[in-house]
């Protein structure tokens, strides 16, 4: 796609357009390079996504738990095929090296569809007998449309750790991701209906927080899973009535102070990553020392 086109959003199992008449764009942070224009979800949009993925997630969640299984395991064939591909766009997207992208991204990505398809068929109640003539059971149901919301420097990885175990379960996703960089989520979106996802079972909107917020106050969403700073996840927490009635799972920044035993290096403790903008940051380092009282 030209970097002069305006990408669309994910609806349904196709590309639709957004409605809002806003855009926004996304740049190569090595060189400013200009890689995509997007269209920025409406509520409308918004309304159209969830409604694609009420009908998509009552066909999905009547397949058998091997069937759901067999889907999600070729859309890992599909990712490992494409990594290298897949990859470069990362690389392209977040500024992150090849080296890591490459090795971590889409492979972690992968691993965790591949280890929820395996869990798919396995997911059952249970019987519980109360006397000779009667017994109880419990049956698993899906909760049924998942908003998820993803950070910036894992795309496609958080995408997949969020995707794979709602779809085993028989969820479906309307997926934001970050407005920095949302280009991989869309080939993974590609990738689910081509390995015969149900439509509207994997949806994408594009857009900044307002969409976000959107999202997880939109009454057609069962339970919120997000992921990204502390600030913009208290502010999902806590926003719109309708968000106290859900489920949340929230996954905001956080810091570790890893100390420094005797014996250890001291030079590849300092070494840091990302240029400092990595989820786990350190922002202090104790070192042990010998002959300071």
């Amino acid at each position: 796609m030209a970097a002069q086109d305006v990408q669309p959003l994910y609806i349904d199992g196709r590309q639709v357009n957004a409605t809002s008449g806003e855009t926004f764009t996304v740049t190569n942070p090595f060189d400013g390079s200009l890689l995509a224009t997007i269209g920025q979800a409406s509520q409308a949009d918004i309304d159209t996504a969830v409604d694609a993925a009420q009908r998509g997630q009552r066909e999905w969640a009547a397949m058998t738990g091997m069937e759901r299984s067999r889907i999600l395991l070729r859309a890992v064939a599909l990712l490992r095929e494409r990594n290298d591909e897949l990859a470069e766009l990362e690389t392209r997207n977040t500024g992150k090296p090849i080296s890591e992208t490459a090795s971590v991204d889409i492979v972690t990505g992968a691993d965790a569809l591949e280890y929820y398809a395996g869990l798919a068929p396995a997911i059952e109640g249970s019987q519980i007998p109360l006397r000779d003539s009667s017994f109880v059971y419990t049956r698993r149901e899906p909760l049924g449309v998942i908003g998820a919301i993803g950070a910036w420097n894992y795309p496609i990885q958080i995408a997949c750790w969020k995707a794979a175990p709602a779809l085993a379960a028989g969820n479906a996703v309307v997926f934001k991701p970050s407005e920095v960089t949302p280009l991989t989520v869309m080939k993974l979106a590609e990738i689910f209906t081509e390995a015969g996802l149900p439509n509207g079972v994997f949806n994408v909107v594009q857009g900044d927080g307002s969409v976000g917020a959107m999202l997880t106050e939109h009454p057609g969403i069962a339970k919120v899973s997000f992921t990204g700073g502390s600030r913009h996840g208290q502010k999902s927490h806590g926003c719109g009535g309708q968000l106290f009635l859900k489920r949340r799972h929230h996954g905001t920044g956080r810091q570790i102070t890893p100390a420094g035993f005797r014996g250890c290096r001291s030079r590849p403790c300092r070494r840091r990553r990302h240029d400092g903008q990595l989820l786990l940051q350190r922002p202090n380092l104790y070192q042990r020392h010998t002959g300071i009282c």
